[in-house]
């Protein structure tokens, strides 16, 4: 018997959203034990598997897999009436079949299986469990989906992670690897998963690394980008038969179930879907149940992420979540790579971070298949503001754009310049000024300055643009102290009158007017603005503003500068004349003629420094 996915309970130490685990008909007819992880019921009390993690979804297991049939097997005390439920949408209404009924009946524990043939399923759905128990005191230890099938495929992974002092979070991985796979006599992954951990800051304790499945791998700082791809070479290095990569962020938390379910999907892949991208969605880490992602498309200079914000205790968004549709690449806080779609002249770009993941599976992803319960957790990116990200963002923005986007010009390059630095300009962020100048600058350089540009190094130089943060109490100690109650004035300032609106933007938010029109004193000698949802409205008619970040609970303050307002658009008006007398037509040119000479492990081995060691 192989297992195809197991019947997955609330952990504490993971998840514990129930309803993404079972359902219950009454609360009070069923508990959960989260010590040894049973379900024990009253009589009459029903429980269901339709959710994100234990919903069985059939249309993909039929159409790129050799598996058709299903032995569900379950460990039982107690009297139940057991229900196989095939459940799918039809007009937007939740449709739920029953297909197959038993009962069992034990004193003892004990185990009970039976089979399902999906092969002739008409709608695309998934399978459930209803579990209804007759008497009391019936318990529900668990079980698997599973086939007497042979694995069709050798599978093995190289599982891969890039961290930068994020020591806390590997440790913790490093332990759930350990107990649940290395150390588990049971796991199916036993012997077919090395972990590969990058440490581009050298952190890391090499003691933690105790097993010859686990690998310290010592690197440059030169981002996710230069990280992922040590990792990749070390895999293609490697005399082991490895035939997937899976490239997984450091500040992730993981459930191991997601890459047994990984596993599994992949020995019974169909040859022809043998270039098959497993994605893993990107979960919320605050808001467990909230799916940031599932995968991406970058369409003509547009992100569109992929099944955003559903909510993965509702059936109906967790049945829409499993509809097919078409993704560009998927990020890699979870993405299984296979091997074939590598190769030493077809590696990633030297981007750093932002983006390296998307032109990765731009270039060679075919075809990404996302499933119900492969995922993995993170902090949202929306309440998170680092300086230095203005750079690579953008910078980033433009080679891609170069590359996949035949409608972007050299116009378009121009009014994207505009619109960034108006955006800082009105934010009074004038050391980003820099970064987008030189973003701009080093991405007209084309292929030769990645060639020729120290990535380490070049890292250094942008973090020396970050501005001086204070930490809320050091703030205390000065003229402009953090308040919660400064905060809330702007966070719900409006204008009230359209004239207002012509003022702000007649005088570009208040630069040309005279300074005896800015508020002082008292009360509005300075406003406080949130970095990541700050407003030009904020800024309008104020000399300073204390710009700060509620995640570390630090800021610096901001002052306009009209001198720095007029020399940034002349600063404007000669990148743009440059921009549009040839130099992005050039840039772009080289991005696409040349790209292979930065996507290639002889480059890479010298980027790295691998040469020399």
């Amino acid at each position: 018997m192989f297992t195809l996915q197991k019947f997955i309970m609330p952990q504490a130490n993971i998840c514990l959203q129930e309803k993404m685990f079972f359902r219950v008909n009454q609360e009070e007819d069923i508990y959960y034990n989260f010590e040894d992880h049973t379900y024990s019921f009253k009589k009459n009390g029903e429980l269901f598997s339709n959710t994100y993690f234990n919903s069985f979804c059939s249309p993909k297991w039929y159409k790129y897999t050799v598996i058709d049939e299903i032995i569900v097997s379950l460990r039982l005390k107690g009297n139940f009436e057991i229900s196989l439920v095939k459940s799918f949408l039809a007009d937007n209404e939740i449709i739920n079949n029953t297909v197959k009924q038993l009962y069992s009946s034990s004193e003892e524990k004990k185990t009970i299986t039976f089979k399902y043939n999906f092969s002739l399923d008409q709608f695309d759905g998934f399978y459930y469990l209803k579990l209804k128990a007759l008497e009391n005191d019936s318990i529900f230890y668990g079980g698997e989906i599973l086939t007497d099938k042979a694995p069709i495929n050798q599978i093995k992974m190289g599982a891969v992670i890039c961290t930068f002092k994020r020591e806390n979070f590997i440790y913790k991985n490093l332990d759930l690897f350990k107990n649940n796979i290395l150390k588990n006599q049971n796991s199916q992954l036993k012997e077919q998963l090395d972990l590969f951990v990058i440490d581009n800051a050298g952190t890391l304790d090499r003691k933690y690394f105790d097993h010859n499945q686990l690998h310290l791998i010592q690197n440059k700082n030169v981002g996710g980008a230069g990280g992922f791809t040590r990792g990749i070479i070390e895999v293609l290095d490697s005399t082991l038969p490895y035939t997937h990569i899976l490239l997984m962020d450091d500040d992730a938390l993981l459930d191991i179930n997601s890459l047994e379910r990984t596993y599994a999907f992949l020995s019974y892949t169909k040859k022809q879907h043998s270039d098959l991208y497993i994605g893993g969605a990107t979960l919320r880490l605050d808001k467990q149940n909230i799916q940031l992602e599932s995968g991406a498309v970058w369409n003509n200079n547009l992100l569109f992420n992929i099944k955003q914000n559903l909510d993965l205790t509702s059936v109906a968004d967790i049945l829409f979540n499993d509809l097919e549709e078409s993704r560009s690449y998927n990020a890699w806080v979870f993405s299984c790579i296979p091997l074939e779609s590598l190769s030493p002249s077809n590696l990633p770009l030297p981007l750093f971070v932002r983006g390296d993941d998307m032109e990765f599976g731009i270039r060679n992803s075919k075809k990404i298949l996302t499933m119900n319960g492969i995922c993995a957790w993170h902090a949202p990116l929306h309440n998170k503001y680092s300086s230095f990200m203005t750079y690579y963002t953008l910078r980033n923005q433009l080679v891609l754009n170069a590359l996949y986007d035949k409608n972007f010009s050299s116009s378009s390059a121009i009014k994207l310049l505009a619109q960034n630095l108006t955006r800082e300009l009105l934010y009074y962020r004038y050391e980003n000024i820099d970064l987008i100048i030189k973003a701009y600058t080093d991405f007209l350089g084309g292929v030769s300055f990645f060639i020729n540009t120290d990535g380490e190094q070049l890292h250094k130089d942008i973090m020396k643009f970050a501005p001086h943060f204070q930490d809320f109490n050091e703030l205390s100690r000065g003229d402009n102290p953090f308040m919660y109650v400064k905060l809330a004035v702007s966070q719900n300032q409006r204008d009230s009158k359209k004239w207002k609106r012509f003022v702000r933007r007649l005088t570009f938010n208040g630069y040309l007017l005279p300074e005896s029109l800015f508020k002082k004193g008292g009360w509005d000698n300075y406003g406080i603005v949130e970095l990541t949802s700050a407003r030009a409205i904020n800024f309008f008619r104020r000399k300073k503003v204390l710009q700060v970040d509620l995640v570390s609970n630090r800021g610096y303050l901001t002052e306009i500068s009209k001198k720095k307002f007029f020399s940034t658009w002349i600063r404007f008006f000669k990148l743009s004349f440059y921009i549009r007398m040839g130099g992005y037509k050039k840039a772009v040119k080289s991005y696409q003629n040349e790209i292979k000479k930065i996507s290639n492990i002889t480059f890479w081995k010298e980027y790295l420094d691998l040469e020399r060691k």
